[in-house]
């Protein structure tokens, strides 16, 4: 019978690599700074609305924006939104 592997078995086999940098910068953005800047204050957004047991609809009208857009910027996509914004 054969022997099971063990998740360090496979994982000391794979091709992967660990970065303890940006993740934006190991993807290549050339604005990685600011990408990491935005990551961290919706980090912190997130961390307030669950401290405050607020909704996302409850946030929403706090930050001025729809609940539709917050949760797009919950979910990492922030482009659109600028550090000061």
């Amino acid at each position: 019978m054969k022997k099971e592997r063990t998740h360090e078995e496979e994982f000391a086999d794979s091709n992967a690599e660990i970065d303890f940098g940006s993740v934006y910068a190991s993807l290549g953005f050339k604005n990685h700074e600011e990408m990491e800047t935005k990551s961290n204050l919706v980090i912190e957004i997130s961390k307030a609305i669950r401290k405050r047991k607020l909704t996302q609809v409850e946030a929403a009208e706090i930050f001025g924006i729809s609940q539709p857009k917050l949760s797009e910027l919950l979910n990492g996509r922030f482009r659109g939104y600028s550090v000061e914004r």
